[in-house]
């Protein structure tokens, strides 16, 4: 009776970790997209001293990002994200805007990838 207590406690555990972490990581991803967006809205408005203050601040919830996701997802997709936000962080900061914007699309892209594999489905798991 005791293994089956712990057994069950373990599995509700396990259920409950992996929900928070599900709802932890939706929450990055979305916060990664507003930002993203808002980078691409002020570089196209050509207002770069609102790019860099929001480039800032997705390069710190990027760190955040990267620190939860290395660990669980394939390091390929990580690292493929990490080098789009790495690049828009390089194109805002020389204000070159067509390049900035694509690499924006390709950053919001991969992100939306990223998401996607770890929506809790068959497809996912196998």
């Amino acid at each position: 009776m005791k293994l089956v207590i712990s057994i069950m406690v373990l599995v509700v555990f396990i259920i409950g970790s992996a929900t928070v972490f599900y709802f932890y990581s939706a929450t990055i991803h979305e916060e990664l997209h507003d930002i993203i967006e808002k980078i691409e809205e002020a570089a196209l408005e050509d207002d770069w001293e609102k790019v860099n203050r929001k480039n800032d601040s997705l390069q710190e919830l990027w760190s955040k990002g990267d620190a939860l996701w290395t660990p669980v997802i394939d390091h390929k997709e990580v690292d493929r994200v990490d080098e789009a936000i790495t690049r828009i962080d390089a194109l805002s900061r020389l204000c070159l805007k067509d390049e900035l914007l694509v690499e924006i699309v390709t950053a919001r892209r991969l992100i939306s990838r990223l998401q996607d594999n770890e929506k809790p489905t068959l497809q996912s798991i196998f």
